[in-house]
């Protein structure tokens, strides 16, 4: 792990923009400072927390006094901040293929599956009894349009797995 980059992370490990975060750094070797935010205590809607992040959502990383919301923009930061690292390219051509799919997931993939996350968690934990979540979302990938015989379509079902085809 890397030595000397004191970093804290404001995060929920049900969301899946927190665990993305969670495992580019550890992916990248990084320690981070772990702080869980309750999210059923309205921890993010907090006065102090609201000050750094006024999205009032996780993760929010907190770097010697910088605070970065966005997960991709926090993955992004990880990468730069870890010489010699080979996640997060440096060439421009291959960092921009890069970001287009980071862009992507966030813009037609993540709203979906937070909206199936959100009905899901507050039936299981608003409510004393566990109800499945009935919601599937396909996403086709755009690979189909760059790429000919490419047709991924990705779910995410029932349990919150995602299911590629």
């Amino acid at each position: 792990m890397a030595k000397g980059m004191e970093m804290r992370l404001y995060f929920h490990p049900l969301s899946s923009n927190s665990r993305r975060v969670t495992m580019t750094a550890q992916q990248l070797g990084l320690e981070l400072d772990l702080i869980v935010i309750d999210l059923l205590k309205s921890e993010h809607s907090d006065p102090e927390f609201l000050k750094f992040n006024p999205n009032g959502k996780v993760p929010l990383l907190e770097d010697g006094g910088f605070y970065l919301w966005e997960s991709h923009a926090i993955m992004q930061y990880l990468a730069d901040r870890c010489p010699g690292q080979d996640l997060y390219p440096r060439e421009v051509r291959a960092r921009a293929d890069v970001n287009r799919w980071l862009f992507w997931s966030a813009y037609h993939f993540t709203p979906p599956s937070a909206s199936s996350a959100e009905k899901g968690f507050r039936r299981r934990w608003w409510v004393d009894q566990e109800i499945p979540i009935q919601s599937r979302f396909d996403v086709a990938s755009p690979c189909s349009r760059q790429r000919p015989g490419c047709s991924t379509t990705m779910s995410l079902v029932g349990n919150g797995s995602l299911r590629t085809s």
